[in-house]
């Protein structure tokens, strides 16, 4: 069976967390872009088509939420991987829930990020 290779965004402030994913992919065959920022995500996006993106939620300048709100915009079809450390903000603990500032379409987004191939996964 033939392997399918993307070219992933990979977006988060801090430096180890972006190359230790960027490992990961990178060993599968996937071709990996990096960004600090939402802000410096947004402008990559405008100059390379991606097929996908993986956002850590705090960040300083633009956070991962708003980097979502704004592909939603004018990217649609991209599919985006939310994540977080869990901050104080974006707790898991009730009655905040980690998803909840994420409109439904891109919550659908989220979680299609693993079936961009469904007879492989992309980590």
């Amino acid at each position: 069976m033939e392997s399918t290779h993307y070219k992933i965004l990979v977006v988060d402030d801090d430096e180890p967390m972006r190359k230790l994913i960027v490992s990961l992919l990178s060993s599968r065959g996937h071709q990996c872009v990096t960004a600090n920022n939402g802000r410096e995500a947004l402008d990559k996006i405008m100059e390379t088509k991606f097929d996908a993106l993986i956002t850590d939620i705090a960040m300083p300048e633009m956070d991962g939420i708003t980097l979502t709100k704004e592909l939603s915009k004018h990217y649609q079809n991209i599919p985006v991987m939310v994540m977080t450390g869990y901050t104080e903000e974006y707790s898991a603990e009730p009655p905040c829930h980690p998803y909840e500032h994420i409109p439904t379409s891109l919550l659908s987004s989220v979680f299609l990020f693993n079936s961009i191939d469904a007879d492989e996964s992309v980590v």
